[in-house]
């Protein structure tokens, strides 16, 4: 299975790499193809599935039956109501949104034994070089290895920082900033799984998942993802508010658990960099003043904090709700499935409202609220017996999802991060049926 995690972990991070040798169909049909044989791979390498018996329960069975009332109602919406729609662009809607959803199905009914931690590992490792390349374009070149095939900017996007001038959202690899915020938000995602890991306890593993958890938060400051950040704030107080309510009522975490036999190893070293550090900054204040300045360069965390100063996140967040109300003057059966492109688009309920009608998109709604609700059930059972690491497991995609509904499920369901998130969310649903 290491090899299958590789090479998903690899088409996931790496495919856009393709856009740059090949035209852009070939390219988009390529990645989608390649997706597709390793879910029929999936599917295929049953492994130990006759000694091993799949155990069910009713939130793994919601989630699933969730997708499959989702692609059956696309599916009829594409054939019955989307005649005078692009018939190519509404093949590839439908891929966009199946195909990162039916990998979640597939690690749920095929893959009893996918290990979350093993697969979260080769993750990090092939994200390190891409945010190394983030880090180049951040602080030392904005146009090291841009792509330019399909924009000029090559995917680099401007945005305002209202009255203090502008800042670029940089790509890294990727042909677009907005790709590569999605896939920081999966690096910081998939550290938490890393808790899992019976074996953390070595100092070396500990400092592994910190690094990783902050690597996925300056992909997301470089890549300036407003939004996302908002989601991992969100993800880590109810995180913290589970933690303390398990110490509060004496229960003992795993994870911490196993942190402590190397926390005297970890204090010494944290003790002496700290006073080595108060030293430093004692008699060279100047180098504190450079590490403040150092992170308020990042324009995000500047524009994040203007953006609740300045009213632009209730703004933007009423503009959303205004958007994506069901309109007066919705038809019943909407325009079909690609007549506004290829993808979902910005505030997909507005779009779904649009080209799905009331009866198409009224089912639509049903199942991902279906999906969001399967999430929240496990959220809520962890959060009772203080599983934090769970909390934030089923917690993180439910608010990714909602979020992709009122502001672009492109940003969700898009292939590489997309099949990341299902992959995740399925191995969590496996994993947590047989503890």
């Amino acid at each position: 299975m290491s090899l299958l995690y590789f090479i998903l972990v690899a088409l996931s991070l790496y495919g856009d790499m393709v856009k740059r040798y090949i035209p852009a169909q070939a390219a988009i049909g390529t990645l989608y193809g390649s997706s597709v044989a390793i879910l029929i791979w999936l599917i295929l390498n049953r492994t130990h599935q006759k000694r091993l018996k799949l155990i069910r329960n009713q939130e793994s069975d919601l989630l699933c039956k969730s997708i499959y009332f989702i692609s059956i109602i696309y599916i009829f919406h594409f054939l019955l109501g989307s005649n005078n729609a692009p018939f190519l662009a509404g093949l590839t809607y439908l891929l966009y949104i199946f195909i990162p959803l039916f990998y979640s199905v597939v690690v749920i009914k095929c893959c009893p034994d996918f290990n979350i931690t093993k697969f979260s590992n080769i993750y990090h490792l092939l994200m390190i070089p891409i945010n190394i390349i983030g880090l180049i374009q951040y602080k030392i070149n904005p146009n090291f290895f841009i792509d330019k095939t399909y924009a000029s900017s090559g995917g680099i996007i401007e945005r305002n920082l209202f009255e203090n001038g502008h800042f670029l959202r940089l790509p890294s690899i990727f042909v677009s900033a907005d790709r590569y915020s999605a896939i920081g938000l999966i690096q910081f995602y998939l550290a938490f799984f890393l808790l899992l890991n019976q074996k953390q306890n070595k100092p070396v593993n500990i400092f592994w998942i910190l690094f990783n958890f902050i690597s996925g938060f300056i992909a997301m400051f470089i890549s300036g993802a407003r939004s996302r950040l908002i989601i991992v704030i969100a993800v880590l107080i109810i995180f913290t508010l589970t933690i303390i309510k398990g110490l509060l009522s004496g229960y003992s975490f795993n994870w911490l658990t196993n942190f402590k036999y190397s926390f005297k190893k970890i204090f010494t070293t944290i003790l002496v960099l700290g006073l080595m550090l108060i030293f430093i900054l004692l008699y060279y204040p100047e180098i504190l003043n450079g590490l403040i300045n150092e992170i308020n360069r990042f324009p995000i965390v500047t524009f994040l904090q203007d953006s609740f100063t300045t009213g632009d996140v209730e703004d933007r967040v009423n503009v959303t709700i205004a958007r994506s109300l069901v309109p007066d003057d919705i038809p019943w059966f909407g325009t079909g499935i690609g007549s506004f492109g290829d993808r979902p688009g910005e505030y997909s309920l507005a779009q779904t409202w649009a080209e799905s009608g009331i009866f198409w998109g009224f089912f639509k709604l049903i199942g991902f609220i279906g999906i969001m609700f399967a999430m929240l059930l496990k959220a809520f059972q962890a959060f009772v017996v203080n599983d934090s690491v769970k909390v934030a497991a089923f917690t993180l995609p439910t608010l990714a999802i909602l979020t992709g509904l009122l502001t672009g499920l492109a940003g969700v369901l898009e292939l590489s991060s997309g099949v990341m998130l299902a992959v995740a969310v399925g191995a969590i649903m496996q994993y947590d049926q047989k503890c």
